[in-house]
């Protein structure tokens, strides 16, 4: 983490409530969610089930932790949400919160790229990608992270 102007790290917090301590700063939350086999994630499907698939992933989660974030008291909290799973894996009252969350972004590469990552490489995980297809997720994924960077930076 970094104070102020000054972005020199800061190694260990002073004494005193952190609200008072952390007014100054600003921080951006970004987390990337690939997925999941099935049968290694909570709630997911069996280990007898032959197709993996996409296991359960839990977007109110990524908001829970943008909200704990928030009621530190920072000046600036802006959260990221990148999932490679499509859209059609949330419920739609999910999805409309996602996109609705004022200082939170969701983005789906999947739904970016217009390619079903899930059914491609977790559902068939020993067919080989073509680099090509792998390098066009990767400059997707790219983008994504230097647009929230850039959003964070021009509201700081």
């Amino acid at each position: 983490m970094s104070r102020g102007s000054d972005l020199k790290p800061l190694q260990e917090p002073p004494s005193g409530p952190w609200e008072e301590y952390l007014k100054k700063d600003a921080v951006c939350l970004m987390e990337l969610t690939v997925g999941h086999h099935a049968q290694v994630a909570k709630g997911g499907a069996t280990k007898e089930k032959e197709d993996a698939g996409p296991g359960k992933d839990v977007p109110k989660n990524k908001l829970m932790n943008f909200y704990a974030m928030r009621s530190f008291g920072f000046r600036l909290t802006l959260g990221n949400y990148f999932t490679v799973l499509g859209e059609s894996n949330l419920a739609p009252s999910t999805l409309r919160t996602l996109n609705s969350t004022e200082g939170f972004s969701y983005r789906c590469l999947s739904e970016e790229c217009g390619d079903d990552i899930a059914q491609l490489v977790l559902n068939h995980p020993d067919a080989p990608v073509p680099w090509e297809q792998i390098r066009k997720w990767h400059g997707h994924l790219v983008q994504i992270v230097i647009d929230a960077a850039k959003l964070f930076r021009a509201k700081i």
